[in-house]
């Protein structure tokens, strides 16, 4: 997962593409307690908010409280740090019974319902994930 698993857990991300920055505040869910729970408990996300489950290839929606956007991602190019968007899920509905994945992603970002829309994101697309400059807060930390 190239420069991801040098991040401390919980690390703040800004979403990258093509030098513009789409999303500023990205958590980064490492370990498996993390990861298991996602945004369980989580009843809004800003549009600048978003969870990346590294590793994930798969993620469920039983006891989620909201709809999301799920990007599943693949290292493109470790040296430059670069993601490659393998698969896109829309508007995935709270409880969704079954689960969703991509055998060839692995990490997914979660991200608010229409987001992947709002932000142009696309299949093959590349993107890159780059720790916050900013000094992380208290509210940040929400997600």
């Amino acid at each position: 997962m190239n420069h991801l698993k040098a991040l401390p857990e919980g690390q703040l991300l800004q979403l990258v593409r093509e030098g513009v920055v789409l999303m500023n505040q990205v958590k980064l869910a490492r370990t498996f307690v993390s990861r298991l729970r996602g945004l369980l408990g989580v009843r809004s996300l800003d549009e600048q908010q978003g969870l990346i489950l590294a590793p994930c290839r798969e993620i469920h929606m039983w006891f989620m409280g909201i709809s999301i956007d799920v990007v599943f991602l693949k290292v493109s190019s470790p040296e430059a740090g670069e993601w490659e968007i393998c698969s896109i899920h829309s508007n995935l509905p709270a409880w969704k019974a079954l689960p969703v994945g991509d055998r060839c992603a692995q990490i997914a970002l979660e991200i608010p319902a229409g987001g992947a829309e709002r932000l142009g994101l696309s299949r093959n697309q590349r993107v890159s994930f780059i720790p916050h400059t900013l000094k992380q807060t208290s509210e940040a930390h929400h997600v």
